[in-house]
């Protein structure tokens, strides 16, 4: 006889058809999850990447083939603030091959990661920077970097600043770099050809992207004790694509002095407010080098037109290439107007985080006028 069907029985089978019906569902939706979850928050991960605000990378100087794999994994662990080490000696490079190499790292980590605020620590005067940086939370580093490691907290504690954690990552490390190859003896050797003690450019430096972080590089490796940047204002700007949203010159000043004073310290870099392209380089008889981009390189020829007219003598033309201009139209190209248009309306004075730039790609670089005397700083830490 068949027995008639208890209200248990039928909860549990309705229980047993649901439980079946949703891991079927598991198992046919799980080659429709993404590759490309952010670092840490696939839900299918067995583990998830530790992650900081601000970190320090070591690189070779000279290019290595794992360079692709360590900058990806870093900025995996990096939320904010990424500084890369590029150890080696420094004099053994021309400022092209010093060039190469920015572009290399910037355009991979702004293309990558275009809201990370990555910079490249550049040799300076007697100062180690990597081992006197106070903000730093950990170093990204392979399983063989840790005696690198130990020696590198050590020389921070001896200075009185505090041991940072050490964060592994997935990706190889290169033979030169299992010891620590950068120390203070070697912080006062700058690349060949560089000659200068004071140098100068100008742009408008709006909101700081990777385009302008390798002009502004190249010319501090270039000088030995003086960099004077001009600072686009008032009739410079009438033209500016969304001008209103443009940050006031002090804005923009301090955000230069952060950025310099961080990768190169020891400089004396003046800022001024320029209003028209030439600014005081046309009278500052002790300049003698300028840095232009690819763009505007006959402006540093009108600027030695105008200086010869006063008998003054004339400035070599340094000239950067763009980031990327090989690659894409000019819509595509890093500029400061790409991040104005995605402030939008009523967005004046509304702060981008630390990397972000007009597309990823390849960008323009500002050059309006160089500087004069005010705004002097002393860089130092």
């Amino acid at each position: 006889k068949r027995l008639p069907l208890q209200p248990k029985d039928i909860i549990h089978s309705v229980y047993f058809v649901l439980a079946n019906l949703y891991l079927i569902h598991i198992v046919l939706a799980l080659p429709l999850l993404p590759s490309n979850w952010p670092a840490g928050t696939n839900p299918m991960s067995k583990s998830k990447v530790q992650q900081v605000p601000v970190g320090i990378l070591r690189l070779q100087l000279a290019q290595s083939a794992h360079d692709k794999d360590r900058l990806k994994s870093a900025a995996d662990i990096v939320n904010d603030k990424l500084y890369i080490s590029l150890e080696g000696d420094w004099s053994t490079c021309d400022l092209e091959t010093v060039q190469r190499r920015l572009h290399f790292i910037y355009d991979h980590l702004s293309v990558n990661k275009p809201l990370l605020d990555a910079r490249i620590l550049l040799p300076a005067t007697g100062v180690w920077i990597a081992g006197h940086l106070e903000d730093i939370d950990a170093m990204i580093a392979s399983p063989e970097e840790k005696d690198a490691y130990s020696c590198w907290n050590e020389a921070r504690c001896t200075r009185g600043l505090c041991s940072v954690q050490m964060i592994e990552m997935d990706a190889p490390c290169p033979d030169g770099l299992r010891a620590l190859c950068w120390d203070e003896n070697n912080c006062l050797l700058l690349p060949q050809n560089t000659s200068h003690e004071e140098v100068v450019l100008g742009g408008t430096f709006d909101r700081i992207h990777a385009g302008h972080k390798v002009l502004l590089s190249v010319s501090a490796v270039s000088a030995r004790s003086r960099l004077l940047i001009g600072v686009s204002e008032g009739p410079l700007l009438a033209k500016k694509v969304l001008k209103e949203l443009v940050s006031p010159f002090v804005s923009r000043r301090e955000r230069l002095l952060e950025l310099l004073w961080s990768v190169r310290p020891g400089l004396c870099y003046e800022m001024v407010p320029i209003q028209d392209p030439f600014g005081p380089s046309i009278v500052d008889a002790g300049l003698t080098c300028i840095v232009v981009s690819r763009e505007t390189a006959a402006g540093g020829q009108s600027v030695n037109r105008r200086r010869e007219e006063r008998g003054l003598g004339a400035l070599e033309v340094k000239v950067v290439e763009l980031l990327g201009a090989e690659e894409g139209p000019e819509e595509d190209k890093v500029s400061s107007t790409g991040a104005r248009r995605r402030l939008g309306p009523g967005a004046r004075g509304r702060p981008l985080r630390g990397g972000a730039d007009g597309r990823h790609r390849g960008g323009q670089v500002d050059a309006g006028g160089p500087a004069g005397r005010q705004g002097r700083h002393r860089g130092g830490l």
